[in-house]
């Protein structure tokens, strides 16, 4: 962030890290994988649980707690055909600065939204996704998700989560590490996103 719209929020110096600053902290980090192949897996399962705690003992100008949890399951319904599920979060806690917010949006969860449009305290959001092979070295995916942000956890309300859902191609760069390079198009609440990255999403 180098600029501020003059009379905005930012520029009114009531939000932390409106005006710029340090952020640095300290945690840890628990991850447990059965994948079968970490880049594109068809089988098993993957968690992670990171905690980040950020404070003025750490040369921080804001103390705040940053939490992640991250969970995957995938199941090989026969001859490569995958359906892949992921329940995301992300949760902090304290005077978080806007660039440490949670943000909705982006390549990896919640496709079809410019990351950062929607940002506040705590996300929640989960996602559906079936690939299929098509033919040699090129395969299909279609999927869906759900998502939303809030200042508080009473504050998540069936109406506040937002939809996506789309499609994509597969095309094989690597069949034995299963590298794909990926094109998606997503749609979100309102508009569409591209996305071509090497990679599955999750």
């Amino acid at each position: 962030m180098d600029e501020t719209e003059e009379g905005g929020w930012l520029s009114s110096g009531l939000i932390p890290g409106g005006e710029g600053g340090v952020t640095s902290g300290l945690g840890w980090e628990f991850q447990w994988d059965h994948r079968d192949k970490v880049y594109a897996p068809y089988k098993g399962h993957f968690v992670r649980l990171s905690m980040l705690f950020f404070d003025p003992a750490f040369a921080s100008d804001f103390a705040f707690n940053h939490f992640t949890l991250d969970m995957r399951k995938y199941f090989n319904l026969g001859n490569n055909h995958v359906l892949a599920f992921q329940a995301y979060g992300e949760y902090n806690f304290g005077e978080t600065p806007f660039n440490r917010m949670a943000q909705l949006g982006g390549q990896i969860i919640m496709r079809g939204y410019k990351i950062g449009t929607y940002r506040d305290q705590h996300l929640m959001a989960g996602q559906i996704e079936y690939r299929t092979p098509i033919w040699y070295f090129v395969g299909f995916t279609a999927f869906l998700g759900s998502g939303a942000v809030a200042r508080n956890f009473n504050d998540f309300q069936t109406s506040n989560f937002r939809p996506t859902y789309g499609m994509g191609l597969r095309l094989a760069l690597n069949r034995k590490e299963r590298i794909n390079l990926r094109l998606d198009y997503a749609r979100g609440e309102y508009d569409g996103e591209f996305y071509l990255t090497l990679m599955e999403s999750f």
